[in-house]
């Protein structure tokens, strides 16, 4: 629930798949591909129902173990390669509006966003609500600005720019561009017709480049379980060599007990201020961890390349915690 509106989490994932057999449960850094966009909705707390949409009966019994509702299967009609997503999301609602209750926001979680995590499922809902948009998709900047991309003439091989601008100005002055990555998408149930086009959503959420990753070859696979893998190294590191230390467990969880609030970037101690980490704060949050787990942590090697550092010590505080 969010300011009184009920929200709907969908999770699409038919068992077909063209490039990667089963993609959808296929294995990443030791988990089922569609693992880690249930827990991201579960690490959400407006979201209210997290149902998978699937025709596959190996994807439902998997999305349930990890927690996710799968109460039909989706009918061979909605799950062919024509199929439109909008479609699916469309027969979820009506399910639900039927055989539970009727939804004021819908969330679609693509399971091929597995990078996607709780806290930009959480800023993203935030953000469509506080700033009272119609309908919101996530979007990661263009790293290579589209300035010097061109279009070539079949016949005349005359090349043109697709944007009408100098390519000539200087990088930092240059409008950043944005992709839809497709991680997540949020819309009013109201308003949704077949007719519908998510990615045609009126408002952005930015999320950090990694988070955008798309799964669609072996090779986006493999990137995501290096990601993932980097992200838990230094939870798992810490974990390992004081696993059996019941009293240093319990007495470090105090420590992190002022940290929960880091999820948002808001509080008192949180580690972002205005988007900005604070790296005084969290050199002094490494400093208290290393204090009371004895060990030494360098932050070249727990904080993965490229992933927000405030984002990830909270990660790490959820996982410790578990």
């Amino acid at each position: 629930m969010l300011e009184n509106k009920s929200v709907l989490a969908i999770i699409p994932a038919r068992g077909g798949s063209k490039g990667i057999p089963h993609k959808n449960i296929a294995d990443v850094n030791g988990r089922p591909l569609i693992s880690y966009t249930i827990s991201a909705a579960k690490d959400c707390p407006y979201i209210d129902r997290i149902l998978v949409s699937t025709d596959d009966g190996q994807i439902a019994k998997i999305s349930r173990e990890y927690g996710a509702d799968v109460p039909f299967l989706r009918p061979d009609y909605l799950s062919s390669d024509t199929a439109k997503s909008i479609d699916a999301v469309l027969h979820a609602i009506d399910f639900c509006k039927v055989n539970d209750r009727a939804y004021d926001i819908v969330i679609l979680l693509q399971p091929t966003s597995p990078l996607r995590t709780g806290a930009d499922v959480t800023g993203a809902l935030d953000y469509f609500v506080q700033n009272h948009c119609d309908s919101l998709l996530s979007l990661t900047e263009i790293e290579e600005h589209p300035v010097l991309t061109r279009q070539m003439d079949d016949e005349t091989k005359r090349l043109k720019p697709i944007l009408s601008m100098q390519s000539t100005v200087r990088r930092q002055d240059m409008q950043p561009f944005y992709h839809v990555n497709g991680a997540i998408y949020i819309n009013y149930c109201r308003d949704l017709t077949r007719e519908t086009s998510l990615n045609d959503n009126h408002y952005g959420y930015v999320i950090p480049s990694p988070h955008g990753l798309d799964i669609d070859t072996l090779g986006d696979l493999e990137l995501a379980g290096y990601y993932l893998a980097k992200e838990t190294e230094g939870c798992n590191e810490i974990y390992n060599k004081n696993k059996g230390d019941k009293d240093k467990m319990e007495e470090l969880l105090e420590v992190l007990e002022q940290f929960d609030d880091c999820i948002d970037f808001k509080e008192e101690n949180a580690l972002m201020t205005d988007g900005v980490i604070d790296s005084v704060r969290l050199v002094e949050l490494v400093g208290e961890l290393e204090d009371h787990f004895g060990v030494d942590i360098s932050l070249d090697e727990v904080l993965p390349e490229n992933f927000d550092s405030a984002e990830y010590i909270w990660n790490m505080i959820q996982r410790l915690k578990k």
